[in-house]
């Protein structure tokens, strides 16, 4: 086998036979296969690292979507602009999911909250507690209160609240009465 002066200068090495042009092996010499090895590494690495973050950001987008689709509108006229203000002073706006609201088409009535149930709160940090009430006369309804839980509590079950109709499926409370 020989080797010649060019071959030996340059990163790959050809091994010949002699007299022939034949190639029977290519390799690089020991220090350029490392670097070569690293170069590839490096690649990968930020390769890997780029789609990691990439599934990163879409994941919180999903989550953050989905969180907010959950959420209801408010109602225009509700004097909160965030869930994060239902509450505020002891005034809660709230849709009704069970019952009708138009029973209280009359006006306002006072209502005994029965029970507080789904407060974990969501990724946002806000509750949607659901509160049965009970009137008087035996009627109940269901709500969901949107709220943080951290800033402004939930109904209590055994306290009593003011309750109206706001619009369509929605009522106001008003506790502390």
């Amino acid at each position: 086998m020989q080797m010649t002066g060019a071959q030996a200068d340059q990163s790959t090495v050809s091994l010949r036979f002699p007299g022939t042009t034949d190639t029977v092996c290519n390799r690089m010499n020991p220090v350029d296969a490392r670097l070569n090895n690293m170069t590839f590494f490096n690649a990968r690495f930020k390769v890997s690292r780029l789609l990691t973050v990439t599934a990163a950001v879409l994941l919180v987008t999903v989550v953050a979507c989905s969180t907010n689709a959950r959420e209801p509108a408010i109602p225009s006229g509700a004097g909160i602009h965030s869930w994060y203000e239902n509450g505020t002073g002891g005034h809660y706006v709230a849709p009704v999911i069970e019952g009708s609201a138009q029973l209280l088409a009359s006006g306002s009535r006072i209502g005994l909250v029965l029970t507080d149930t789904h407060c974990t709160p969501d990724a946002q940090g806000l509750s949607h507690c659901h509160n049965s009430i009970e009137f008087s006369d035996g009627s109940r309804i269901t709500i969901t209160d949107n709220h943080q839980m951290s800033r402004h509590r939930c109904l209590r079950p055994g306290e009593r609240v003011r309750v109206m109709l706001f619009k369509g499926q929605w009522v106001t409370l008003q506790t502390g009465i």
